[in-house]
């Protein structure tokens, strides 16, 4: 597994961005050993308005999105902000108010369509800004950057899928020598000490694996009162964690949780009515949970094996990283010639409309 870096908003490129934001800052999207995966439909469909964004990279999506969400802001609404999980430095969506509205990036990989057009979904074609004869003169490069960046995907996935079937028979030689029945009862013990509050349960990501590496978003840490993380040399944190889940949820707890890149595994909580979360990073104030408390000793025997799987998932994760990284590379490219085809003088006269439509009858606040 590659180092795990809580999101450097210390990266340039998040130096001033706000605590609001950083307290509310999430993905909705996952590269994992299964392909890409994306909550789009649970987290977004339930909003009242939803603007479905369309366009090729660097067309503007990202800047449109982070226009609407500046100007709830300055309305002191309550925004919640989610980052593309391939690359980090952009936005895939926001919602605004209590579910009020969704500005999403509908375009692939994450395509979403409106199901009542018109009435609830609205689509915006950034297309309509670019300049089709520019494109054309460039189909050829466009083309080659879109292949190319296909192909590395597949060999993406490809070492996923090997470093998961190798991570997945390790755990099942770790199971072995698991106490399952100890550690429900610790779980038990820690969910009875929280009261019922009939929030719902939310799908909110705090972990990406992209073109900058693997990241994990501070988010849940800045939200929680209470904080408990984990000694988890054995790997068997997720267990324990689909055991909160599950008796959480039971008890009519609501949380909001997050799942790894790559393995697609359980990688936090944050329970929302108590503010306490479980968390993969240990932080200086945080409530260590050890779980090798429920490892028996017979894991010796072998240990050798873990290793050796534990080796080749590694060098695959690397693997994967590597191709990444290249993808990075090209999409940038590729978004610098959609870049020179659009006229972004329009965009922002559009913008300036999207924003007086959306926000006409929510007034700016002022403060004493």
């Amino acid at each position: 597994m590659p180092k795990k870096d809580t999101l450097a908003f210390s990266n340039s490129k998040f130096s001033k961005i706000t605590l609001s934001e950083r307290k509310n800052s999430y993905f909705a999207a996952s590269n994992t050993a299964g392909g890409f995966v994306y909550d789009f439909e649970e987290i977004f469909r339930p909003c009242k308005k939803i603007l479905i964004l369309k366009g090729g990279p660097g067309t503007g999506k990202s800047t449109l999105i982070r226009s609407i969400a500046s100007e709830a802001v300055n309305r002191d609404m309550e925004v919640e902000y989610f980052y593309c999980s391939s690359d980090t430095s952009s936005l895939d969506a926001v919602i605004i108010g209590a579910g009020d509205i969704a500005v999403v990036d509908g375009t692939s990989p994450h395509i979403m369509d409106p199901k009542i057009p018109g009435v609830k979904e609205e689509i915006i074609n950034l297309g309509e800004f670019w300049d089709p004869a520019i494109l054309k003169e460039s189909s050829h490069p466009i083309k080659y950057y879109l292949d190319k960046i296909s192909t590395l995907y597949k060999q993406v996935y490809d070492a996923m899928a090997v470093a998961y079937s190798a991570e997945n028979l390790s755990q099942k030689l770790i199971l072995r020598h698991t106490d399952g029945e100890k550690m429900n009862a610790v779980a038990e013990r820690i969910v009875r000490s929280y009261l019922p509050d009939s929030l719902p349960v939310r799908p909110r990501g705090i972990s990406a694996f992209g073109v900058h590496g693997y990241t994990i978003l501070d988010s849940y840490e800045r939200r929680a009162e209470e904080i408990y993380t984990f000694r988890d040399r054995w790997g068997v944190s997720h267990i324990f964690l689909d055991l909160l889940k599950e008796k959480f949820e039971k008890k009519s707890v609501g949380f909001d949780f997050s799942r790894s890149p790559i393995f697609g595994r359980t990688d936090a909580i944050l329970l929302r009515g108590e503010s306490a979360a479980f968390l993969p990073i240990a932080s200086d104030t945080s409530k260590i949970i050890n779980t090798e408390r429920f490892i028996r000793k017979s894991i010796t025997s072998e240990k050798d094996d873990i290793k050796q799987l534990r080796l080749i998932s590694s060098a695959a994760v690397k693997m994967a990283e590597k191709k990444l990284s290249q993808i990075g590379e090209l999409h940038d490219e590729l978004e610098e010639i959609y870049i020179s085809a659009m006229d972004f003088k329009e965009l922002g006269c559009f913008t300036k409309r999207i924003l007086i439509s959306l926000f006409k009858n929510q007034p700016y606040q002022t403060h004493s």
